[in-house]
């Protein structure tokens, strides 16, 4: 095993994620090589500081307070959600009887308009012009 394997491997076997098969090969070359076994022995000193150091204690009235935003002003909107989907869909159907009643009723009504192409747009432009021109020919 070279270094560059053994250095790999010794956050696994510090963690004691590394197989059992590989830990004698880790600790032959460790035992033949003075900086990779330095290197061991400080990541065990840093895993040790980290592992002695004080736990925080959660404050006492932190479940409390929790418990409280849970059921806080936006619990209360979260509540409205079944309502306000209900609201929308009473909406949607109202808009789409109202529609069908304006659609039904007898009377005039108003004749379809024809969507306007490029033809007739220049043939409108060319009347417009036609006119101006004739209605300024008479004017003079």
């Amino acid at each position: 095993m070279n270094c560059r394997e053994a250095g790999r491997r010794l956050s696994a076997l510090a963690d004691g994620e590394l197989p059992a098969e590989r830990i004698p090969a880790l600790e032959a070359h460790l035992a033949g090589c003075p900086r990779c076994a330095r290197t061991a022995r400080l990541l065990e000193e840093v895993r040790t500081f980290f592992r002695n150091l004080p736990r925080p204690a959660a404050p006492p009235d932190l479940a409390d307070r929790v418990a409280a935003r849970i059921r806080g002003p936006g619990a209360r909107l979260l509540s409205l959600v079944p309502l306000l989907r209900t609201a929308a869909v009473a909406a949607v159907v109202l808009l789409g009887l109202s529609t069908g009643l304006l659609l039904l009723r007898p009377g005039p009504r108003p004749a379809p308009t024809a969507s306007l192409t490029a033809d007739g747009a220049l043939e409108l432009i060319m009347d417009g012009i036609a006119r101006d021109t004739l209605t300024a020919e008479v004017g003079r």
